[in-house]
């Protein structure tokens, strides 16, 4: 009969399905890694992690996107047994050559079937109904995985590098303008706080400084979030002039800075003028002279006056000593007879408390 041809064609093709075992879908479980994890939570409680839901109909989302160190879970909602392996799924085709005996002509078709790659060393153990699987993904990259038993439904995990900003600190000081007489100290208030969870301590550094001035740390390095002072010391010869001072930090690889200023403004002092210069007494006699003090930036200490080199047996009288900035003093000097004639040269001394 005339239907010998389709025999063979069944028989042949099943010899072949029969003659590659490694095509099939049935695969043993393997045991969970050690950042996967099965468990039997309800299926409604839902933490930080992605979560796809194992459905009838295939994995709900297909596609999943998280930043590299976060973690999903499968959540399997159907009413069997399913478990979950990665890789991605391709097809094999294999050649089938059919022979009718009768008339001795051969047929060459290709008959395909599929099976998976197990591209990733990752996959589930069996995931009851109602139970949950997670796997956490630490490297960048997507993470095609298939249903076991059915390649046809598959998803895939998508690992971003982490979106989310570094761990970082930021520096700040206070008050950002001070302003010093020489001499004198100043103290700026310098904070680091953290930002992302930075807890690495930081080293504080101070450029700019004028010459002729030092400063001092009250605590450094410093652990975020907490503050210290920066003490800045002037000298009586500091320059005058206004400074940029950079605080800066640098700690776990990072550098920030802050920037200040700080004015030197002059000691407030005075001047002493005395007048005239040069006179002439004779011996029994007396000259008067001036004594003037003129304040300077902002000077007002009562000043003493004194004077030196006076001839043997004179002696002076002040009509006021010492005397406020802005006042003249009168200073008489009496010459005895037993001084002897001749120049005598006189130092008057000013000084304030």
């Amino acid at each position: 009969m005339y239907h010998y041809p389709l025999l063979n064609v069944l028989l042949v093709l099943s010899l072949m399905t029969s003659h590659v075992p490694w095509l099939t879908f049935e695969q043993p479980l393997r045991p969970l890694s050690a950042s996967s994890q099965i468990t039997s939570l309800p299926a409604n409680v839902v933490g930080a992690p992605a979560t796809v839901n194992i459905t009838g109909t295939g994995f709900v989302p297909q596609t999943t996107r998280i930043d590299a160190g976060e973690t999903v879970v499968w959540i399997n909602q159907t009413t069997h047994p399913q478990q979950i392996k990665g890789g991605a799924p391709y097809r094999v085709f294999l050649p089938l050559v059919v022979r009718n005996s009768s008339t001795n002509v051969s047929h060459q078709e290709i008959v395909d079937t599929q099976t998976a790659i197990l591209a990733q060393p990752w996959e589930s153990g069996v995931i009851q109904p109602g139970e949950r699987y997670t796997h956490t993904f630490t490297t960048a990259g997507e993470y095609p995985y298939y249903l076991g038993g059915s390649l046809t439904t598959t998803g895939l995990v998508e690992v971003r590098e982490p979106q989310y900003p570094p761990a970082d600190f930021v520096v700040g000081a206070a008050p950002l303008s001070q302003r010093a007489i020489q001499g004198q100290m100043v103290d700026y208030t310098v904070a680091v706080t953290a930002t992302n969870g930075f807890t690495l301590p930081v080293t504080l550094n101070v450029t700019g400084l004028p010459a002729g001035t030092s400063a001092t740390w009250g605590t450094n390095p410093l652990t975020p979030d907490s503050s210290t002072h920066l003490t800045v010391v002037t000298h009586n010869n500091t320059l005058l002039g206004v400074y940029t001072l950079t605080i800066a930090g640098s700690g776990g690889g990072r550098e920030h800075e802050v920037q200040v200023t700080l004015q030197i403004d002059p000691r407030p002092d005075f001047t002493l003028s005395v007048g005239p210069l040069s006179q002439e007494v004779a011996q029994g006699g007396s000259g008067v002279y001036t004594a003037t003090i003129t304040t300077l930036h902002g000077f007002s200490e009562m000043v003493a006056l004194s004077v030196v080199g006076l001839p043997a047996g004179a002696s002076v009288a002040w009509n006021q000593n010492p005397i406020a900035p802005g006042n003249t003093a009168f200073m008489t000097v009496s010459v005895s007879l037993a001084s002897a004639p001749r120049s005598y040269e006189l130092s008057i001394n000013s000084s304030f408390a």
